[in-house]
């Protein structure tokens, strides 16, 4: 990924329409995040990569999409996934399309969410998707295993800004999340 700007507290990269910031804490921290590549990147990517293994074994995996897992070198669980019909025939990272986010309690994470368009439905009280086919929030209750790691999910300081219908900024009233929404070209 392109490094976009650096000081000494913090660094930029681009995942093609996304910027990641990733900013020095004193405290260990970990994330999930997923990038969606087109089918060429992704097998490029995954001969370079050391990808880690679900129970059966495989390292690449196909749920609604090809799909693989790996570490990056501070700890945080990623993917790539193709999703074809999202990322065009562009070559490269597309952006990011999922972002970790544990809580307490998956239910009630989805109503403070509520503001946000989802077309997941979640119905899982351990796990569940949250957005719609630009992107979406993990939703994972505090402790349980990232696939396809046995790695607890934690709650850590998330700083996210995306585009959806509305403006909004959200402050969670009981987790280190933010989220500040500006509208989407589509609904200007």
């Amino acid at each position: 990924m392109n490094l976009i700007s650096e000081d000494s507290d913090s660094f930029t990269v681009q995942s093609g329409k996304t910027l990641l910031t990733f900013t020095h804490s004193e405290k260990s921290a970990y994330y999930h995040l997923c990038f969606r590549v087109n089918e060429f990147f992704f097998d490029m990517m995954a001969e370079r990569l050391p990808l880690l293994s679900n129970e059966q074994g495989e390292e690449i995996m196909d749920w609604k999409g090809k799909q693989a897992y790996f570490y990056d070198s501070e700890g945080n669980i990623l993917e790539i996934v193709v999703r074809e019909e999202v990322c065009e025939k562009r070559n490269g990272w597309f952006d990011v399309s999922e972002v970790g986010m544990p809580c307490t309690c998956v239910k009630n994470m989805q109503e403070d969410l509520n503001f946000l368009k989802d077309i997941h439905n979640g119905e899982d009280r351990m796990f569940s998707f949250y957005g719609d086919h630009h992107g979406s929030f993990v939703l994972v209750n505090q402790g349980r295993p990232w696939f396809p790691t046995q790695r607890g999910a934690e709650i850590h300081p998330l700083e996210i800004e995306i585009e959806d219908r509305i403006e909004i900024e959200f402050v969670h009233p009981v987790h280190p999340y933010k989220i500040k929404a500006k509208k989407r070209a589509e609904f200007l």
